[in-house]
């Protein structure tokens, strides 16, 4: 009887079914704790939003900004609908952030062993907060693995998988459009393992359907929002400065603006710290976007000595090159009052429970903020794990560069980067990390099992 409850535990220890289990425990646990989740600055526009559209329909959608991406919101107001609060969501984000990282961490280590491993790694305090996080990098995060995942593994229903993560991960960031080349790479390195014709179908289906979520905010006649303008601007107001261009000098005074009103205020470490967004930014419509990108083109081209330099010291002030590393200003934004006021109208509060949490996860920034908060050093760690697992899946270097062209993409325009944004890549990596810890384990447990059956 002994013998055959621990083989039923040993077996459960080692199946998918404890993942599940983990899983909905963890987000449920979480979600009731931090009820409804984890909300910050954006977090408010992006559930009133939502409740809006569950409550009114899609047409409420006509003439609000697409500022956000429309597709999380959706999501949102899906489940907003069934339950008439935001915490459903919450929970089965938790849910689907937990079975995300099991899945790619047993498909180094498919054991009890992989499982322990992921299931300590899901309780760091960074984790923690992550799986609740009503943030787009969250979802983000869950995706790019469910996407790494179906072009790791072999079967025919990738064919029609495989566009629409495709779709969905760049409806929630339209940034990771770069990431479809990596998939277009990867499925030509695959092509013999589709049937003739499956892979070109593939990838036809992602820009088709990538094309449908780009163009929905229009066709839901929302009008055109300017977040990718919004950090083009703030570099061009620096660099319009310095180049001694005539048409840098006609451009700003189109808009009401001389070089010496943005020369006085000009800052590094995001878009509120100068006076670029009072003197310029906001000055700059939409629809003159293109004038602007190719104006900032023609200084890249036309004055590399200032248009170099000078985004260096960008990527040096936000992307956490230097100094203290990535910042974290939206946990715990509630404390400030203004802010705290704005999210009870979503049903966040604070308490007790919540500021410990809170405090446990910046307690354990400060103690790992050297690797977590620094990507170069991340990125390093990563690609040696990638070619030590990649020894033994000839596709899994190919996947790996997918979070490597979706982070990237923030170089272009870094505005008022943090760690939430970095946060996807740093799931992955721990996932290949655990992955790798476990498949090590796995091994060293079997050949000391082996020896001490042989000793007896």
């Amino acid at each position: 009887m002994l013998v055959q409850n621990n083989s039923k535990v040993s077996n459960f220890l080692n199946s998918a079914s404890y993942a599940w289990l983990f899983s909905v425990a963890y987000a449920l646990i979480i979600g009731m704790l931090f009820y409804p989740g984890l909300v910050y600055t954006d977090s408010i526009f992006r559930w009133q939003t939502a409740m809006n559209v569950a409550d009114k329909g899609l047409a409420v959608l006509a003439g609000t900004s697409d500022h956000h991406p429309v597709l999380p919101t959706l999501w949102m107001a899906f489940f907003y609908k069934i339950t008439g609060e935001i915490g459903l969501f919450t929970v089965v984000q938790g849910t689907a952030f937990c079975l995300s990282f099991f899945a790619l961490v047993r498909h180094f280590s498919p054991n009890a062993v992989g499982n322990i491993v992921a299931t300590l790694v899901l309780l760091l305090p960074l984790n923690m907060v992550y799986a609740v996080f009503v943030s787009y990098d969250t979802l983000f995060a869950i995706l790019m693995i469910l996407l790494m995942m179906l072009l790791l593994k072999k079967g025919e229903f990738r064919i029609w998988l495989i566009p629409i993560i495709v779709a969905a991960a760049i409806g929630t960031r339209l940034n990771a459009i770069v990431i479809i080349p990596a998939v277009f790479y990867v499925l030509f390195r695959q092509r013999h393992e589709f049937k003739r014709g499956h892979a070109l179908l593939t990838a036809s289906l992602c820009i088709v359907l990538t094309a449908f979520v780009v163009a929905l905010p229009a066709a839901l006649k929302m009008q055109r929002g300017n977040s990718w303008l919004i950090g083009t601007a703030w570099e061009y107001a620096n660099m319009a400065t310095k180049t001694n261009d005539k048409r840098d000098i006609e451009f700003l005074a189109n808009f009401g603006v001389s070089v010496d009103d943005l020369k006085g205020g000009i800052c590094y470490n995001g878009i509120w710290c100068g006076n670029e967004w009072h003197a310029f930014i906001n000055k700059v419509p939409s629809w003159r976007g293109r004038e602007l990108l190719w104006r900032y083109m023609s200084i890249a081209v036309n004055h590399p000595g200032v248009f170099i330099p000078e985004k260096l010291k960008y990527i040096d002030s936000l992307m956490g090159v230097t100094g203290d590393g990535l910042k974290e200003a939206e946990v715990g934004r509630w404390r400030e009052p203004n802010w705290a006021v704005l999210m009870k109208t979503i049903g966040f509060q604070t308490s007790a429970k919540k500021e410990a949490f809170v405090d446990r996860y910046f307690g354990f920034l400060k103690f790992s903020g050297n690797l977590f908060l620094r990507p170069w050093l991340v990125f390093v760690l990563f690609i040696a794990v990638a070619i030590h697992l990649g020894k033994r899946d000839r596709n899994l270097l190919a996947v790996t560069t997918l979070p490597f062209m979706y982070y990237g993409s923030f170089f272009i325009t870094a505005q008022n980067h943090e760690l939430r944004y970095f946060f996807p890549v740093v799931f992955i990596f721990l996932a290949y990390l655990s992955g790798a810890i476990a498949a090590y384990l796995g091994r060293w447990l079997g050949k000391t099992h082996d020896h001490v059956k042989a000793a007896t």
